[in-house]
C-alpha cells in the first residue's frame, strides 16, 4: 500500500456537526479530510494547478484549497441550560448558547442585562421547538449552571434549525440522561 492510499484510509471521519449545509470538523480531522483529497487528486490526476495561488516567482504555493471546516468543539457546544419538568412524559429545557455570557458567569457579571434563551420541550415524541425568550443576567447567572454533552446540543441545535426553516413538528431524537 502506498503512502497516499493509507492517507486515504486515515481519512475515514465523521464530522462533528453540519452547518448550513456543510460539514464541520476538529482541527485535526479537518486535516485529514483535506489530506485524502489532495491523495485522490494526485491518484487520480486530476490536480486542478488553475485554481491554486502561486507566491511570487511561482515556485510554490500560497495556500492549498480545502473544503473542510474546523473548529474547537468546546467553544463550539458551550451551553449552559435548566431542565423544568412539565410533567411525567415532557420536560422543557432551556438552553443559552451565548459564549461571552457563559464565559463571564464566573465572575457574577455579565456584559448585558439579557439574555436569549432557546426553549425546547423533550418528550417521547421526540424534541420540539417552543421559541425563544430572553431572561435576566441575574436569573442567567443563579438558575444555569449546568451544560449539556455535545451529542445533545447537537440534537438541539437540529431542531432549532429545523424550526428557522419552518419545520415545527417532533423530530424523533430525545435526550436521555
Amino acid at each position: 500500500m502506498s503512502i497516499l492510499e493509507s492517507i486515504m484510509q486515515e481519512a475515514d471521519v465523521k464530522p462533528i456537526s453540519n452547518v448550513n449545509g456543510r460539514d464541520v470538523y476538529t482541527f485535526a480531522d479537518a486535516v485529514k479530510v483535506n489530506n485524502k483529497e489532495r491523495a485522490e487528486e494526485i491518484l487520480e490526476g486530476k490536480v486542478d494547478f488553475g485554481n491554486r495561488v502561486t507566491r511570487e516567482g511561482g515556485l510554490c504555493y500560497a495556500r492549498t484549497q480545502c473544503h473542510a471546516v474546523a473548529i474547537n468543539p468546546d467553544n463550539y457546544f458551550l451551553n449552559r441550560y435548566r431542565k423544568i419538568k412539565k410533567d411525567e412524559k415532557t420536560t422543557i429545557y432551556e438552553v443559552v448558547t451565548d459564549y461571552r455570557a457563559i464565559k463571564e458567569q464566573s465572575t457574577g457579571r455579565v456584559y448585558t442585562n439579557n439574555i436569549v434563551v432557546e426553549i425546547v420541550e423533550n418528550s417521547k415524541t421526540g424534541l420540539k421547538y417552543m421559541g425563544k425568550k430572553t431572561i435576566s443576567d441575574q436569573e442567567f447567572i443563579n438558575s444555569f449552571k449546568s451544560s449539556l454533552s455535545h451529542e445533545a446540543l447537537a440534537k438541539i441545535a437540529n431542531v432549532i434549525l429545523m424550526a428557522q426553516k419552518g419545520q415545527t413538528e417532533p423530530t424523533g431524537d430525545s435526550l436521555d440522561f
